[in-house]
């Protein structure tokens, strides 16, 4: 609470860790371990790509740059999460 108003954070739209999606299931058993995070972090940022894809417009090389600048992975990592989120969160999404 600041100055009598009340602040709140909102938290981002994915799946509990508890209760993940098929799709997120599936995503998780491909890239689990061979991209930085844990389950949470890796549905999260599989999630940020079908948004950069779908809402951004970015073509899957600039989204693959961007991960290896914010996550610290490496370009191949970079690209087969890219690749792998593409394939299985978001599919409908054309490119």
């Amino acid at each position: 609470m600041l100055g009598g108003t009340v602040v709140a954070a909102a938290a981002p739209a994915v799946a509990h860790p508890d209760s993940p999606t098929p799709e997120e299931v599936n995503f998780l058993n491909v890239v689990r371990g061979t991209f930085p995070g844990d389950d949470r972090q890796l549905v999260e940022t599989g999630e940020q790509v079908c948004t950069l894809l779908a809402w951004a417009g970015m073509p899957e090389p600039a989204v693959s740059d961007l991960l290896v600048t914010q996550k610290g992975a490496t370009p191949e990592q970079a690209g087969n999460l890219v690749r792998v989120a593409h394939d299985i969160i978001c599919p409908y999404i054309p490119g």
